[in-house]
């Protein structure tokens, strides 16, 4: 099979290739990804904004963003505002892996470590 380019000089996204050559990550997930890498970014995600641009629903939506989450590309952080109570949380895409500083369930240690990824 071959490839047909068309040349371009504007909208389009340029983009680092290790996530689409990551086994763990399902073609939906590359997908999800690539379309939010398409976006500005200081660009604001939500779940439901997110679902309006694919056909697949709320619960394949949320099983891409769990599989980036958990392969370290998706970072949810959340605060705590100065009432205790926890503020909205913040999406962060990265387009390579992070690496976090979770414990392996492998081989757990007994050191006390927060979490920096925050799961659904």
């Amino acid at each position: 099979m071959a490839i047909k380019r068309v040349k371009v000089d504007s909208g389009y996204t340029i983009m680092n290739n290790a996530a689409f050559k990551d086994d763990r990550l399902s073609a939906k997930s590359k997908g999800l990804m690539a379309y939010m890498l398409t976006l500005p970014d200081d660009w604001t995600f939500y779940e439901t904004e997110l679902q309006k641009h694919f056909t697949d629903g709320r619960d394949s939506i949320r099983k891409g963003l769990r599989e980036l989450q958990d392969a370290s590309y998706l970072v949810k952080e959340q605060a705590r505002k100065n009432d205790g109570k926890f503020s909205s949380p913040d999406w962060l895409l990265y387009d390579t892996a992070q690496v976090t500083d979770i414990p392996s369930t492998e081989k757990p240690s007994t050191e006390n470590r927060r979490r920096k990824i925050q799961h659904y």
